[in-house]
């Protein structure tokens, strides 16, 4: 016929459409420290969605707790939280992650300068107590009973017992409950009189 000289003709077309970026989840294991006066925190970041095969990565600005004192559950928080790698662009994910982990006190020693005395019948101990390992800047004091194992001259053991922390940033930290050292009980110099008889 008069068209069979012509090809069908071979149509095309196109438009426009968004890929969104996919939504994946970063979450935070927090690591448990030993205080350390401030409030930095360590941890490990992981992401959740990620399709196999894509290179992704994360990065956070800082891992923080929520207070620098000791306690159980603190609240650390991951902020700043970004994706790194040849895929990231194809992702999105929060910012934030939030986990609980323990600041644990602080162990620190008490220590004992006993003084020496003269005897004087009982087992009562003066003296100096001191603490090695309290954090600069930070307020600990200590307190304890002192006594003489003995009321006896000689040299003697002096124990301090009941020892506990005192001041803002006791909490912190835990103690030996008892330390000891030596001093001596000197005798007692005591004078002779002579009453003489007719």
């Amino acid at each position: 016929g008069a068209d069979a000289g012509i090809s069908p003709a071979t149509a095309s077309t196109s438009t426009l459409a968004d890929i969104f970026a996919r939504a994946i989840t970063a979450t935070l294991t927090a690591n448990d420290k030993t205080y350390d006066g401030n409030v930095s925190a360590t941890g490990g970041l992981a992401l959740n969605g990620v399709l196999t095969g894509d290179d992704v990565g994360i990065t956070s600005g800082t891992v923080a707790f929520d207070s620098r004192n000791a306690g159980t559950g603190r609240t650390v928080t991951a902020s700043g939280i970004g994706l790194t790698g040849a895929d990231a662009g194809n992702y999105t994910v929060n910012v934030t992650a939030t986990d609980l982990a323990d600041i644990l006190a602080r162990a620190i020693t008490a220590t004992l300068a006993a003084n020496d005395k003269t005897y004087d019948g009982t087992i009562s101990a003066t003296g100096s107590l001191a603490l090695n390992g309290v954090l600069a800047g930070d307020q600990v004091g200590v307190r304890g009973d002192l006594a003489f194992d003995s009321r006896n001259a000689g040299t003697r053991t002096v124990t301090a017992s009941g020892i506990g922390l005192t001041g803002a940033d006791a909490g912190n930290y835990t103690v030996n409950a008892s330390t000891s050292n030596l001093a001596d009980i000197f005798a007692r110099a005591i004078t002779a009189t002579l009453t003489a008889n007719d």
